[in-house]
């Protein structure tokens, strides 16, 4: 294990999925996780940009496994409430809602859900959008209100305009 090189070596995959290039960015990437260090907290970062490349390139379930690795990584090195672990669930959470199982990301994104967290409001959008997919506007706008309050200042100027957010990203994301 070298984290160093993992680092260095996620950060030029990274560079390359940003100019489109998936292909040579998916070669970086499988060159860092040979280094990657299980136990070290960047190791949730490496697995989650490792997923957006795979997804990049069509590669669905290899995605879904680096998202399980980066939630599994974030479980492992830090506190199941901290931001990392709720980005985490997020991302993993996101996904089964991209592949349409609406109700593992559901299952993903609870414990979230029922922490305190500067980043509850993340798992609250999701579970929004979840919800307006699942035809239960009830539980998705309760949600939205949630996110209106936890939410940082300002990010929504009104909760008008949040619903139209997550019905939105909710059409652009399906």
């Amino acid at each position: 294990m070298n984290e160093k090189k993992a680092l260095v070596l996620a950060k030029e995959g990274f560079e390359l999925y940003k100019q489109e290039k998936y292909f040579e960015a998916e070669e970086i990437y499988s060159q860092a996780m040979k280094h990657i260090n299980p136990d070290h907290l960047s190791t949730t970062d490496i697995h989650a940009q490792y997923a957006l490349v795979l997804h990049a390139l069509n590669k669905k379930e290899e995605a879904l496994e680096q998202y399980k690795l980066a939630l599994n990584s974030a479980l492992k090195s830090d506190e199941p409430n901290s931001v990392t672990v709720t980005y985490a669930r997020f991302c993993l959470a996101d996904y089964y809602r991209i592949l349409g199982n609406l109700k593992e990301g559901l299952k993903i994104i609870k414990p979230s859900l029922e922490t305190e967290c500067e980043s509850k409001w993340l798992a609250c959008f999701l579970a929004a959008q979840i919800h307006y997919k699942l035809g239960n506007e009830e539980a998705s706008n309760e949600f939205a209100s949630q996110v209106m309050f936890l939410a940082p200042k300002g990010k929504y100027k009104s909760l008008k305009e949040l619903k139209n957010i997550i019905r939105s990203n909710y059409v652009e994301n399906s």
